[in-house]
């Protein structure tokens, strides 16, 4: 899951640059704005047969808007670039993606960005013991 959280904060980054801050934890002092802050909501899986797996993993991204600019412009703004840049997400090692269910909720003047991830894994077949030699005579 981390590298989803890598992945998402990448491309806020390259989105909306360095004017914004990325939080991953929570901010108790010098909350710095505008910033974003990247939160895992739910995670569901299921095994399948030949080693493979389905997971699904969903992300609030919050986005609180600086006091200079008025919050509706912000909103507008950031919303329109969230659902643009947030199409698909490529990992660290090129896994490609999709993103489903991307809806945004403005609550309390803070913007709520929610996008689920799915997606099926294989994983590594355990290496099983050589069977040993049998002779077998036939009459």
């Amino acid at each position: 899951m981390m590298s989803i959280i890598d992945a998402i904060s990448i491309r806020l980054n390259e989105t909306f640059g360095d004017d914004y801050t990325i939080y991953l934890e929570s901010v108790e002092q010098n909350l710095q704005t505008p910033c974003f802050f990247i939160q895992p909501l739910a995670s569901m899986g299921h095994e399948m047969i030949d080693y493979r797996s389905y997971r699904s993993h969903s992300f609030m991204i919050d986005f609180i808007p600086s006091d200079e600019l008025g919050h509706r412009a912000q909103f507008a703004e950031v919303t329109d670039k969230l659902f643009d840049s947030f199409e698909s997400l490529t990992l660290d090692d090129g896994i490609i993606l999709p993103t489903f269910n991307r809806r945004v909720d403005v609550t309390d003047d803070v913007l709520h960005f929610i996008v689920e991830f799915k997606f099926y894994g294989r994983k590594e077949k355990p290496e099983e013991d050589a069977l040993e030699t049998m002779n077998m005579t036939v009459i």
